[in-house]
């Protein structure tokens, strides 16, 4: 994101979008753009999105101006893809285990929560938006590796595989629509959401 100490409007625009709401869309969409540091031209699509009324082209364009996902992983081949799926697998499994009796958005956000701290996540905030539980947090991980990786490896390409496990999980036996957690642009913390499908 543009800003380090908040997701701030353009997240809540990228939200909104996603959500098919495009008049909120462009009331934060007004806050958060003569303040976004990012692509002209990402910027004037989004403006041509918004007053055509394509909240899921916006939603789209507005995700690749809120997140990074800029670390390309150093591993690569038949090997880290091995590994990442089992890493899947085991989130997956693991995901039985972690949400068992879990079926309210609440107590799901609350498990996920609790499955962070276990890693030594260090949880911000947390914010209800629209029936969006959002946790924003910073990843103690960070900096493992990452003369070598690259900043956020472990957290951005190993636990990473961990979660799509439970996406896979949550989607499929809670009818959940989890985001796994991604970095936000120019700052040091990450954010999840969750919401029913």
């Amino acid at each position: 994101m543009t800003r380090a100490d908040a997701p701030g409007d353009a997240l809540a625009a990228y939200a909104a979008a996603r959500d098919g709401d495009v008049e909120r869309a462009r009331r934060f969409w007004e806050d958060a753009r003569p303040a976004l540091d990012a692509d002209a031209r990402a910027i004037d699509t989004v403006d041509t999105h918004l007053a055509a009324g394509d909240a899921n082209a916006a939603a789209d364009t507005l995700a690749d101006i809120v997140y990074v996902d800029d670390e390309t992983p150093v591993l690569d081949g038949a090997i880290a893809n091995a590994v990442g799926d089992l890493l899947h697998a085991f989130g997956y499994v693991a995901a039985f285990v972690l949400f068992f009796g879990a079926h309210s958005t609440e107590t799901i956000v609350g498990r996920l929560r609790l499955a962070y701290r276990a890693v030594g996540v260090d949880i911000e905030r947390t914010e209800t938006v629209d029936g969006t539980e959002r946790t924003v947090f910073r990843c103690p991980y960070r900096t493992l590796g990452a003369d070598r990786y690259g900043d956020r490896r472990v957290c951005h390409d190993v636990l990473d595989r961990v979660d799509d496990g439970y996406v896979t999980f949550l989607a499929r036996h809670r009818d959940i629509d989890y985001d796994r957690p991604r970095r936000c642009r120019a700052s040091e913390c990450c954010h999840s959401e969750v919401r029913e499908e």
